[in-house]
């Protein structure tokens, strides 16, 4: 895969497939890998891709995996510089 098909551009604002967002109203960001949100039921094909910037924001709090987010950054870095200035990624 292409790193520069992990970031795309809607405006004013990023999102990646690497992750998803349900319905939740708390912990509504899931990685690719998960099908279904347990809490909502809403199914990956029905969740819109995630926003990078909310990925970088509670990476840590919605307990998201490492490894994707940290792939996420070396792409926002190598796509969009701005997206990664300032962040602290705490893993």
């Amino acid at each position: 895969m292409c790193i520069a098909t992990l970031i795309e551009a809607h405006g004013e604002f990023f999102t990646t497939p690497l992750f998803w967002d349900c319905n939740c109203e708390e912990e509504y960001i899931h990685p690719a890998t998960q099908e279904v949100c347990l809490a909502c039921n809403t199914h990956r094909e029905d969740g819109p891709d995630a926003r990078v910037n909310e990925i970088f924001r509670h990476a840590y709090e919605f307990h998201l995996p490492p490894i994707l987010v940290n792939t996420l950054a070396a792409a926002a870095e190598a796509v969009a510089p701005a997206l990664t200035a300032g962040i602290v990624i705490p893993f």
